[in-house]
């Protein structure tokens, strides 16, 4: 497979040129019939091309060699997502979508179904027009390894975890007693609603902090609307409705991936981190269980995170947070960001503080992304540019996701060991940033980003973007 791959991405090298000379003669590597006389060496290499097309996709640059009939070119889910039967014009090629280096939204929208459009407008195009190219798009980085290419060759993204899981959960480096209560999910021992119908007669099988859906352990910690709220308020950020595991073997197996991850976290980290959570979660839905007065999910939240700091104080990549609202030293300004997703469409928000602690600018932006990290990093470019604009000489950016922060923090020559599809949009911050003299990106709570959160919701209603005047809010929206 690495000899097929470097066929497909690399026309420099030598072996390239003797290739393309004696075989391809201006053909794709996947598109070449066998035949009898081949080589025993060209003929593995063609046996290999079904597992290749499993993790190929093309990286869009300008989209002039990528067809949308016959390359796979949209990543996360159909990759090649076929038109809608009734559209209509002399189109084929990716380039007909792209006007001057960002995607015509009409176009795309007239072209492709939906779910596609989402996908399709979530490509981060280059900072300037490039030629169209390929990625792995088992790996994060979209380079390929073979590591990923022989667990595309086994199968292994969908095999069972019966046998490891226990593995995981014994051999994660996490305090025994949150070992224990992974053990009690995992062997469906925890009495949930769910568990206790098929023991005996249950009045009320719903999940106590909803009351919606049969409470089983997956719903309780995972796609409650309470466990979304927690997940998502958390300084993880992570919006569980993004992924849709179906038991807790699916679940290990999503998160064992690196790219589904929060940056910067190994995999017992997450599970440390994860079980934190959950024992909250627990905690709360005891309480109602027992007629205990709940507590404010902002308080929740509040213990989630204080636990969560503590656990990755000496991870060396998770960015330092600010625990308070703190003014901008004297000859600094603050610019805290934020984004806004909805099912159609995003809207990012950059607002201006100087050190009195008085908004002096609001400024909005109309995005494409239906990924929440792409666009909280796009929020954070958007206020480099603007901060950029205004003459800015000192900023402290601040967001309240950690991953965004953590990208953006990356050295220039670190870029590349991002995700595929966030990279550009950090060296968009970069380039910006790199017009004011200093700069810092720290992480904030929620609840220390209202402002920035509120005036990005407000911009996807109202669609209203770019320079923003003050007048145009109430009180109540501008403070933080």
């Amino acid at each position: 497979m690495k000899w097929a791959w470097k066929i497909v991405v690399d026309n420099s090298s030598l072996w390239s040129r003797l290739v393309e000379a004696k075989y391809l003669k201006n053909r794709c590597v996947l598109d070449v019939a066998p035949k009898n006389s081949d080589s025993i060496l060209w003929k593995s290499i063609l046996n290999v091309r079904s597992h290749i097309s499993k993790g190929i996709c093309r990286k869009i640059g300008d989209g002039k060699a990528t067809s949308i009939w016959f390359h796979p070119w949209v990543p996360n889910g159909t990759l090649q997502p076929q038109p809608r039967a009734e559209a209509a014009g002399n189109v084929s090629l990716v380039s007909n979508f792209i006007s001057a280096n960002h995607w015509d939204e009409d176009m795309v929208r007239r072209w492709f179904n939906s779910d596609d459009v989402k996908r399709i407008l979530n490509i981060t195009l280059p900072l300037e027009p490039t030629k169209d190219s390929w990625i792995w798009s088992p790996e994060d980085n979209g380079k390929f390894s073979i590591k990923s290419a022989y667990r595309v060759v086994k199968n292994m993204g969908v095999m069972s975890v019966d046998d490891s899981k226990w593995r995981i959960i014994w051999g994660a480096k996490i305090h025994n007693r949150l070992k224990m209560f992974w053990w009690k999910i995992l062997a469906n021992y925890l009495l949930t609603r769910s568990k206790l119908s098929s023991l005996f007669k249950v009045d009320d099988p719903n999940c106590p902090l909803c009351g919606i859906k049969v409470e089983d352990t997956i719903h309780l910690f995972w796609s409650c609307q309470f466990a979304r709220a927690v997940w998502f308020g958390s300084l993880w950020h992570l919006r569980t409705e993004n992924y849709s595991p179906t038991n807790w073997d699916s679940w290990l197996l999503l998160f064992k991936e690196e790219q589904n991850r929060p940056l910067g976290l190994s995999f017992s980290m997450f599970l440390k981190g994860a079980a934190i959570i959950f024992e909250r979660i627990w905690k709360e839905r005891n309480n109602i269980i027992h007629g205990v007065h709940p507590s404010p999910i902002s308080t929740v939240i509040r213990i989630i995170d204080k636990r969560l700091q503590e656990a990755v104080v000496h991870h060396e990549t998770y960015p330092i947070p600010q625990p308070q609202w703190l003014s901008p030293p004297p000859g600094w300004v603050k610019c805290s960001t934020d984004v806004a997703i909805d099912n159609n469409s995003s809207a990012g928000a950059a607002i201006f503080w100087n050190e009195e602690d008085e908004i002096i600018g609001l400024f909005t932006i109309k995005l494409n992304y239906c990924d929440s990290l792409a666009g909280e990093i796009a929020a954070l470019a958007y206020g480099a540019e603007v901060a950029a604009t205004l003459h800015c000489s000192k900023v402290i950016f601040h967001s309240d996701s950690v991953n965004a922060i953590t990208a953006v923090r990356f050295a220039n020559n670190k870029i590349q060991a991002l995700h595929h599809n966030i990279q550009d949009v950090v060296r968009m911050f970069k380039r910006s940033s790199a017009a004011l003299s200093l700069w810092e990106a720290l992480w904030i709570p929620r609840g220390l980003n209202g402002v920035a959160h509120c005036v990005a919701r407000w911009a996807i209603n109202s669609q209203q973007f770019g320079c923003i005047n003050l007048t145009d809010f109430d009180g109540s929206l501008l403070t933080g």
